[in-house]
């Protein structure tokens, strides 16, 4: 940010500083009213589009950029989180002298549909250590970690774990 020649719009992996982590793109002058980002999680990386517009899927027109993050900072099935920032460098107002804003019309979370492996928390096809720490991180909470469904972590959930231990069928 702040550096002459930069591209102002940025899909960012965190951390930001690590090699790679960054994709910055153009944006049309004068700033378009509408832009639709799109993230999608998949097992070999995040795909990371915007497109003019909020069409479901962008025309080969309205893409501005597209993405594909492989590097080492995946995050962790059921632990993905995204942040989306308007940033005044330096906390200095714009040079134009006019206000700026970003409104957020709508955001959804659609999650891939899982493999019947009850308790494979991490995705990687088996049952064991990796998947019971990140449900015992999530004890006595609801998430990833309920298998059973009834929104609490607790000691019906790791008997469903301890249950399946091993190797995923299939």
């Amino acid at each position: 940010w702040g550096q002459p020649g930069n591209d102002f719009a940025q899909f960012v992996a965190q951390p930001y500083w690590w090699g790679g982590n960054i994709s910055r793109f153009e944006m049309p002058e004068p700033t378009p009213a509408e832009v639709t980002s799109e993230f999608n999680w998949t097992p070999d990386g995040v795909i990371c589009r915007a497109w003019l517009g909020h069409a479901d899927d962008p025309s080969s027109e309205d893409l501005l950029h597209e993405w594909t993050y492989t590097g080492p900072h995946q995050p962790r099935p059921g632990l993905a989180r995204v942040h989306l920032n308007l940033w005044l460098v330096n906390g200095s107002p714009p040079m134009n002298g006019q206000e700026q804003s970003i409104e957020i019309t709508a955001f959804d979370f659609i999650p891939e549909p899982q493999a019947d492996c009850v308790g494979d928390l991490n995705g990687d096809g088996v049952v064991d250590g990796a998947d019971l720490g990140l449900l015992i991180g999530g004890w006595g909470t609801t998430g990833l970690g309920d298998l059973n469904g009834d929104e609490s972590i607790d000691g019906a959930d790791l008997g469903l774990m301890i249950g399946a231990w091993g190797v995923c069928p299939g």
